[in-house]
C-alpha cells in the first residue's frame, strides 16, 4: 500500500522521478480502489438516511439503531447480536483496533 507519509510536499513529489511518480501513483490508486471496493468501502453504502434528534432510526440488514443528539451519532447494537467496533486513528490507512460492543 502506498506510504501517504513518505511524500507530502510539492518538492517532493516534483523531486521524484516520472517513472518514480508514475510507480506511485499506480501503487496508491490501486490501493485506492481496492479500500473503496471494499465490503465496507464507500461504494458499499446502500442508502441515505437523514437522522432526527432523538429519534431512533434502524436500518433493514443492520442490527441495532443509530439517533442524533446534537452533534453526536449515538449507535445501539441490537440485543444478543455481536457488533464488533473498529476504529481508525487520525492518519491510520485501515482499523487496527477491534473490540466487542455490549
Amino acid at each position: 500500500m502506498w506510504n501517504v507519509e513518505r511524500i507530502t510536499t510539492y518538492q517532493q513529489i516534483t523531486a521524484q522521478s516520472a517513472k518514480a511518480f508514475a510507480v506511485d501513483w499506480e501503487e496508491w490508486h490501486s490501493g485506492r480502489k481496492e479500500r473503496l471496493i471494499a465490503p465496507h468501502g464507500w461504494l458499499s453504502l446502500r442508502s441515505i438516511d437523514w437522522l432526527q434528534e432523538g429519534v431512533d432510526k434502524s436500518t433493514e440488514g443492520f442490527p441495532g439503531t443509530f439517533r442524533q443528539e446534537g452533534n453526536n451519532v449515538i449507535y445501539t447494537p441490537e440485543p444478543g447480536k455481536n457488533v464488533w467496533l473498529r476504529i481508525a486513528a487520525p492518519g491510520m490507512r485501515s482499523s487496527k483496533a477491534l473490540w466487542p460492543m455490549h
